[in-house]
């Protein structure tokens, strides 16, 4: 009976073998592979996924417009140019998010970006499918669906701005080795004008993966994808300093102004950023163990054990290491080219510090973010750490020791499956800040009903939930009270003079420290913010605390309380907003996903 168990696993390893030399497991089978580890570690609780960061600055926006407002913004992005990044403003962050929300609301939204999200760990893989053996290039993709160094998978802005920019670098690169040139500009010309980050891999990706080092051959290929991606990129700061506003512009001044500044900061920035990438893969490694629990625990058993048996069985299937070289179809002159899984290592280290370089400006650099919404300057790089680490894991299959290359496949699935528990742990905080987000909003909804023009609803730092990789906060709270009320209406049916312009500073919410001693001040008879470490947007003269237009709200264990009276602050005492009659603005369609109450009359 074992011999004939034998000779039939024989004979069907003979029949699959033919099928994954040429490419054909390489196809679905990969992408579905990438999006279900994606999945488990940081989509399963997708349902209870809401707004974070910016993206009630950006998505939140475009599902309040009407579609002629849409259309006429989208017009503005491509006339005007807003940031330099007309399709980043226009397309990514505004158009298809108003498309995807408005058809299927907010788990629609999250769904795509899983889309996108496991799409660029396909096509990441696909593009070293050509150096490595058939584990190195499913290690590729496995690594990048579970990359724990950017905890923003959550965050819509991400999904739809940074993973769409790379998808179109990755689908760029994939033009230059192919030989399709006018598709190559297009796509780095494309991936410039959604944001800068991607455009780097843009050039480096097919740069590494074509040069023949030995030969230095820099004719061809690599020398042919520099020119074309110098003249792409340039043509695109040439026409954001012509076309764009001056946010657009300041970028491309900094850029060239202080050139020797801005080749030390990116210097640095590679270094430190590609150090912080590597520390932080090996940290949380160990964290599902330092904070276990039941989810946890599941997790890293079903994916372990899943990734272990996936390459135990599928290691007889790798591609002989003596094998005829492969070849580039369009390579130059028509020659071969000897192709190694050294090349993708390379490829991988070139993205990684290229990618952080390019994060020399405030407040990315130095690139050592690790929690929020800044560690999302790793998304990029983590592109060339999947491929580093990919490269490991083909190096471990040439491993021809006795036993080593099970308990090898062993430590893959036991590091994968602590990846897998640890992106377990993210989604609960971002299921965690959501629900914090609903609670305090039907608290603002209650207890601030009479907030309006120039008020401020100040949030005391007092018993807060604690979470580990994103915040309770941002400053996107300022704005949010303009996102769910329309306050331009109760100002325009409450005004006795037809001429008045409408609402111009709504509410806003701002966090502040533990005390209102610490954040405003009293000087010269003039109430004043105090810089403190809270993050909080410009002030004018006029957008300082006033007697009466301070509103503080605390978090107790009973619930939200709102302050009566006056409050201590640094110099003196303020008198903080009493309560009067609701102003009751009508709601925005945002509301909604915040579960706000929505009685008759309030909807926009």
């Amino acid at each position: 009976m074992s011999a004939t168990g034998n000779a039939s696993g024989q004979k069907m390893l003979q029949k699959l073998r033919p099928l994954v030399c040429a490419g054909q497991v390489i196809g679905w089978p990969l992408w579905v592979f990438t999006a279900l580890i994606a999945w488990a570690g940081y989509f399963t609780h997708v349902a209870g996924f809401g707004l974070y960061g910016d993206d009630v600055a950006f998505i939140g926006t475009a599902l309040n417009r009407p579609w002629g407002e849409e259309w006429a913004w989208v017009n503005f992005c491509f006339t005007k140019w807003p940031q330099g990044r007309p399709l980043g403003m226009g397309l990514n962050l505004s158009l298809l998010p108003y498309l995807v929300g408005k058809s299927g609301g907010l788990l629609a939204l999250h769904l795509f970006g899983l889309v996108v999200f496991a799409t660029n760990g396909y096509l990441l893989a696909r593009l070293s499918n050509r150096f490595l053996s058939l584990a190195g290039v499913y290690g590729v993709a496995a690594f990048y669906a579970l990359a724990p160094v950017a905890v923003v998978q959550a965050q819509l802005v991400f999904a739809y701005n940074t993973q769409i920019s790379l998808l179109c670098a990755l689908l760029s690169a994939f033009a230059a080795i192919h030989g399709r040139w006018l598709w190559y500009v297009a796509g780095v010309v494309v991936t410039t004008l959604m944001g800068e980050p991607a455009s780097v891999a843009a050039l480096l990706l097919p740069f590494a993966l074509t040069l023949e080092w030995r030969k230095r051959q820099w004719m061809g290929y690599p020398l042919r994808t520099i020119l074309l991606w110098i003249g792409s990129v340039a043509t695109v700061l040439v026409l954001r300093v012509r076309i764009g506003d001056p946010w657009g512009q300041e970028r491309v001044g900094e850029l060239f102004g202080h050139p020797a500044e801005v080749a030390r900061r990116a210097l640095m920035a590679a270094g430190t950023g590609t150090v912080t990438q590597f520390k932080l893969i090996g940290e949380r490694i160990m964290v599902p163990w330092h904070h276990v629990s039941g989810e946890s625990v599941v997790v890293f058993l079903a994916v372990g054990s899943a990734v272990t048996l996936l390459f135990q069985f599928g290691h007889r299937l790798i591609r002989p290491k003596n094998s005829s070289p492969v070849q580039v179809p369009t390579a130059p002159n028509g020659a071969a080219v000897k192709l190694g899984s050294w090349r993708v290592f390379v490829a991988g280290a070139l993205v990684l510090a290229g990618a952080y370089a390019s994060f020399f400006r405030a407040p990315w650099f130095p690139g050592t973010w690790s929690t929020g919404f800044m560690s999302g300057l790793h998304c990029v790089p983590s592109a060339g750490g999947a491929l580093c680490i990919g490269f490991a894991v083909d190096r471990m299959t040439l491993v021809n020791w006795r036993g080593a290359q099970f308990a090898l496949r062993i430590l893959l699935g036991a590091t994968l499956g602590s990846l897998a528990a640890f992106g377990s742990i993210v989604q609960q905080d971002y299921c965690g800040v959501w629900r914090f987000q609903k609670t305090f909003w039907r608290a603002f909804d209650q207890l601030c009903e009479d907030a309006g023009e120039r008020t401020f609803v100040v949030v005391v730092d007092r018993k807060l939930p604690h979470f580990r990789y994103t915040d309770c906060f941002s400053w996107t709270s300022e704005i949010t009270p303009g996102a769910l009320y329309d306050y331009n209406a109760v100002v325009a049916s409450a005004s006795d003079r037809p001429a008045r312009s409408p609402l111009q500073i709504p509410p806003s919410v701002i966090l502040c420290a533990p005390t209102l001693a610490e954040t405003i001040s009293l000087r010269d008879g003039h109430f004043q913010w105090k810089p403190t470490d809270y993050f909080m947007l410009p002030k004018s003269a006029e957008q300082q605390p006033q007697d009466g237009n301070v509103i503080v709200l605390e978090r107790t264990a009973t619930g939200w309380t709102r302050w009566q009276g006056t409050a201590a602050v640094e110099g003196g005492t303020l008198r903080l907003k009493s309560s009067q009659p609701a102003v009751r603005p009508p709601l925005r369609p945002l509301a909604r996903y915040y579960a706000l109450a929505s009685p008759a009359g309030r909807e926009r």
